[in-house]
């Protein structure tokens, strides 16, 4: 979801007149920071359900660490509203997370729409590390992973509603900054003389 979002604001920003040269301006380095730390806190995601082995075996430690990332860029980049939806998106994944023993929670039946039977079977009935199945016991249900894009979708993908809204909140960022005024120009002090 992320990923769609990140192309898409880059492809609407350029079609609406905005500048990519902003995006990559030395400005800008604590929000590239930012994004990579989004991008891979949702590859953790995607490569996890998939139950990539060296994930699973060490995802407490790459969730947490990600998310310290995560919460740094944040602060860094404090001073842009759209941080703040990342920001709370951010937040109610970790409320999931915390009320559901340090668990992430996914739909099996979302799972199985998007094609990922094997997955949704493995997580119903034995769990893995890190990932817990949507179940009448969990906790903030809501939050968890359950919204499902499938296939004719060029990648089908399963998201939760936090999820949702730090990919919103880092469509609306790309959209300020490649038409914020601010950015690339120089700024000099002017002297005006009075004969």
């Amino acid at each position: 979801m992320l990923i769609e979002f990140l192309i898409a604001a880059i492809i609407i920003g350029v079609i609406r007149g905005g500048s990519i040269a902003k995006l990559i301006s030395s400005s800008f380095n604590k929000m590239i920071v930012l994004i990579l730390a989004l991008i891979i806190y949702m590859s953790f995601i995607h490569f996890a359900i998939r139950g990539y082995d060296l994930l699973l075996d060490y995802s407490y430690i790459i969730y947490i660490v990600v998310n310290i990332i995560l919460l740094v860029a944040i602060v860094l980049n404090y001073k842009y509203r759209e941080v703040w939806l990342i920001c709370i998106g951010l937040i109610l994944n970790i409320i999931s997370f915390v009320a559901n023993d340090q668990n992430i929670i996914f739909s099996g039946k979302g799972l199985s729409y998007i094609g990922l039977e094997d997955a949704a079977n493995l997580l119903t009935r034995e769990g893995a590390n890190l990932l817990a199945p949507l179940t009448d016991a969990t906790n903030a249900s809501v939050l968890s992973h359950f919204i499902a894009i499938p296939k004719p979708y060029i990648y089908p993908q399963i998201f939760s509603i936090g999820d949702l809204l730090i990919s919103l909140g880092v469509f609306l960022l790309i959209q300020t900054i490649m038409f914020n005024q601010d950015i690339g120009n120089n700024k000099m002090l002017n002297f005006r003389y009075r004969g």
